[in-house]
């Protein structure tokens, strides 16, 4: 996979054994859906081999993010972390949010 290689290569750069959160920084925004999805399956297979800690999304929209933990959640991973932009008057109408945000692990 990918994301292996490439979190082997920057682990060996670096001289350390895995990192604490390996997170996609933007979607795959110009390919399908399938690309985010092989993305984050990449991550999940990251941290089950040891090479992180904990795996996390930024910038991913409502859909993305749902598509993103329900990908985890087959690959018997949890969301470590979301970093993205909230307006405080969307919270209580988006269903993510509350749903995420009532987990410990989001």
């Amino acid at each position: 996979m990918l994301c292996m290689l490439l979190l082997q290569a920057s682990l060996d750069c670096l001289q350390i054994p895995k990192l604490a959160l390996y997170q996609i920084h933007f979607p795959a925004a110009l390919f399908n859906g399938f690309a985010n999805t092989a993305f984050v399956r990449g991550l999940a297979h990251c941290q089950q081999i040891g090479l992180t800690d904990a795996v996390g999304v930024s910038n991913f929209n409502e859909k993305r993010l749902r598509e993103a933990y329900q990908t985890l959640q087959v690959c018997f991973t949890k969301l470590a972390s979301m970093k993205t932009h909230i307006c405080r008057s969307n919270v209580n109408k988006s269903r993510v949010c509350r749903h995420s945000f009532q987990h410990e692990s989001c």
